[in-house]
């Protein structure tokens, strides 16, 4: 009985691992005119970091508490860190550009 126990405890957490994964709602890749906000969908009490330089987020980026507007323009690489609860890491890359339009000086005729 303990063996499958075990079994059957190693085979979820090893499933945990394959399928965590960072799930990010907003931005997506592409080319935008406004800023973007930055919205995952977490779990109460899971870590996350970002930055907007492709930089290590854990160690040079933010703490992730809840939705917030990347106040960026030009080409931007959102890096995001997940620390799992065994203190593996978990990382996504999105890359995406902002180019703001002067909507006074555009003609829409």
């Amino acid at each position: 009985m303990k063996k499958v126990l075990a079994f059957v405890f190693v085979t979820f957490l090893l499933l945990q691992s394959i399928t965590a994964e960072i799930k990010v709602i907003s931005p997506v890749e592409g080319q935008w005119a406004n800023k973007q906000m930055l919205i995952l969908d977490i779990q109460k009490n899971e870590e996350y970091y970002y930055s907007l330089n492709g930089s290590d987020p854990a160690t040079f980026g933010f703490a992730y508490d809840g939705p917030v507007i990347l106040d960026v323009s030009g080409p931007v690489t959102l890096r995001i860190s997940h620390i799992l609860p065994d203190k593996t890491l978990e990382e996504k890359e999105i890359d995406f550009t902002v180019t703001p339009q002067d909507a006074y000086g555009t003609s829409y005729y």
